[in-house]
Formats: structure tokens, sequence, C-alpha cells
């Protein structure tokens, strides 16, 4: 290949022993050109060694952020990864990021926020260790580096689970303080388990109230699977209030404009404390939703289907069961006086045992 451009930057590509490597090698190709006469000097007088080359974090997260763009739809995650990764690791070499640097950062990240910022939990740390591991395992792939220096790095302990669902007089509360659009995007979320991010990006010519669904693409979803979502009468009500525009467009949004997921966390937050709600964030209204459902006596298959969720792992997290329920058990009778739905099937068991 040469010499080639991406974005704003000129790389290099030359052969070592069989092995193609890359490098970038400034803003102009001139000067590109001039670096890899030198590189392939170096090659032929067997003095160009891959694991003594000086590529630093900082300089290869622009090209690791081009290819995630194009590949992963969280492309927007790895970039505010970076942001906090470059700055305690930018200038250090990619060959340089051992395990223990990398512990190292993240007992940093635990116990100081930056800019004032509040520290984060484990969870946000991981992501941002695992969009580093990718990183590595990319220049590793592509010859920037002879080996991935950061196996054998571990992730911190995680305990982020919640089982907190919105009550029906909690859901009342909010949906009488706040800005119009955030009322109406709590009623709907409460009653279809949609995600934040679904209902921010999503259109009118997605919405069939006639046939009662939300029909989304595989663009509009986290997992990128299309599916439709069944709209209860409180949901389907709900936007049908909502101005129609004839030519579509956002179906939440603010002065014309659609909504930023910042604006509608600080929107929910103050609504919550206008109604002296207490531990509720936004996505527990799935929580709520999937739980509704499923001590309506749904089946987990349909509720999977409808909530987007991929493993029973996962969607089991998004289930609640409150001591009401559990205190059923102890009654004489318990089985007829609460409906809980079908259980779980074992991922490993025999499909065909399972109860439609």
């Amino acid at each position: 290949m040469g010499v080639y451009q991406r974005g704003q930057k000129w790389w290099i590509s030359f052969t070592v022993d069989g092995r193609q490597v890359r490098e970038p090698a400034g803003h102009s190709r001139k000067l590109a050109e001039r670096v890899l006469e030198q590189r392939r000097a170096e090659v032929v007088l067997g003095r160009f060694n891959v694991r003594t080359r000086r590529v630093m974090l900082r300089e290869y997260s622009a090209e690791y952020l081009e290819w995630a763009q194009a590949k992963k739809k969280t492309w927007k995650r790895d970039r505010a990864s970076l942001d906090h990764l470059t700055v305690h690791l930018g200038s250090v070499l990619l060959s340089d990021l051992r395990p223990a640097r990398i512990e190292a950062y993240q007992q940093t990240r635990l116990h100081k926020g930056e800019r004032g910022a509040r520290a984060p939990k484990p969870a946000t740390v991981n992501r941002e260790v695992a969009c580093l591991k990718k990183l590595l395992s990319l220049a590793c792939r592509d010859g920037v580096i002879a080996e991935n220096p950061a196996k054998g790095a571990s992730l911190l302990p995680e305990n982020n689970e919640r089982n907190r669902i919105a009550t029906p007089e909690e859901l009342a509360a909010l949906t009488t303080v706040g800005p119009s659009w955030l009322r109406s995007m709590i009623t709907v979320a409460y009653h279809s388990a949609m995600r934040q991010g679904e209902l921010r990006t999503l259109t009118w010519d997605r919405v069939d109230l006639k046939a009662g669904f939300v029909r989304l693409r595989s663009s509009d979803t986290k997992t990128g699977d299309q599916r439709s979502v069944p709209l209860k009468p409180e949901a389907a009500e709900e936007l049908r209030r909502l101005p129609r525009p004839l030519q579509g467009g956002w179906v939440f949004k603010k002065g014309g404009k659609p909504l930023k997921q910042q604006e509608v966390t600080a929107a929910f937050n103050r609504a919550c404390r206008g109604a002296k709600i207490e531990d509720l964030r936004f996505h527990d209204l799935r929580h709520t939703a999937i739980t509704n459902w499923r001590r309506a006596g749904h089946d987990y298959f349909r509720i999977m289907a409808a909530s987007g969720h991929k493993t029973m792992a996962v969607f089991k997290r998004y289930n609640t069961v409150d001591d009401e329920e559990l205190r059923q058990l102890a009654l004489p009778g318990y089985h007829n006086s609460i409906t809980i739905g079908p259980q779980p099937a074992d991922e490993c068991s025999d499909r065909s045992a399972v109860p439609s």
C-alpha cells in the first residue's frame, strides 16, 4: 500500500518478515514518503524492530475512532472512554500499556474524578478498560504493535444490579411535573420498556397506531435487531395526544430539535426532585415495564421479543420479584393468588420441554 491518508493524518505500510506493518507518519505526504524510505532501509539492514516503535495512545486513538465509527454503534461510548484514557495514559507508548499500568489507571479513576466531577463507578471504569483492550487488539492486528500488552489485565468487580421499579403512584406524580415532552416520554417508557435512546431517536414513521405497535428498525436499537414493541392503551393514547406533522419527524423533541441524553437525564432528575421521588432513574422505567408484563402472566419469550433482550441471563436482571410476591410462597394456595408467569427454561435444556 505504501503511503495513504486517513482523516488528516498520513500513514505508511510496509512488510517485515512477511508481516504487514502500518505506522502513522505525520500530516503531509512528503514527510510520510521520507519516513517510509527510512523504514524500508531499516528493514533491509535488520535494524527495524516492531517492538521498539514509539506509537503513543494519543496518536493511535484517532485511528481507532475512525474504525469504531465505521464498525460500532457504540462508538460514541468509546470516544468518551478515550477522553478519560488519554488524560492519564495519552503519552504512554502502546507497547508499554502492561496490566500493572492499566490496574493503576483503574485505581486512579476510582478514587479521583476529573475536573471536579465525582469519581466513576467500577462499571464505568470497566467500559473504559474494555475500550482500551479493543484498541490494543486492533493495533496488534494491524501490525502497529507486535503483541497485545494488555493480556492478563482484569476488570473490576461490579455491583450494579438494581431492583428499583416505579409504582403507579410515582408515575402519576412524575406526569404532573416537568416539561410536556418529558411527561409524554415517561408515560410511553413506563408502558413499553423502550430504552431512552430508542425514545429520543423515535420518528413518526416508526409509530403504527392503527396496529398498536412501534416498529423499530435495526438502526434504531442497541442490539442492531429490528423489533416490534406493542403499545398498551396508555402509551398509544399518549402518542395520539402528541402533534404529528404531515412530514413526520421526531416524536419527542424540544424546540423542534431532537433531544440529547444529558438533556433527558437532567430533566428527569429535576422531575423526581419536584415529585419528591428518591433513587429513581429513567432506565428504571424499562425495568418497571418488563416486571409488569411478567406479573401480568405473559411468558418470557414474548417479553424478550418486545424488550429486545437476547439472553435469559440479561433478561433476569430486568425482572424484579418483590417481597409481596415472595410472601405468597408462605401462604396456602399461593399458586392461585398471584400470577408470576412461566418459569424460564434452562438455556441448555431441551426447548421442546418448555411449555408454549
